[in-house]
């Protein structure tokens, strides 16, 4: 492991490894069209739109998975 006072001291990803996606996201599925986005936040932003048929977030429903 490459150790940088920057980016790895100390649990850092060493050079050529891949951060890993422990990260949890959610997916959404338009009601209206059925096209589907995945997110890193558990609800979507009031000001989002479907790319495809254009609603807002009312109405999209969680994915369960």
């Amino acid at each position: 492991m490459v150790s940088c006072n920057k980016c790895a001291a100390r649990g850092g990803v060493a050079y050529g490894e891949e951060p890993s996606m422990a990260e949890e996201t959610y997916t959404f599925r338009c009601t209206v069209c059925g096209w589907e986005v995945t997110v890193d936040t558990p609800e979507l932003p009031d000001d989002f739109v479907c790319e495809v048929c254009g609603v807002g977030p009312e109405d999209f429903e969680l994915v369960d998975e």
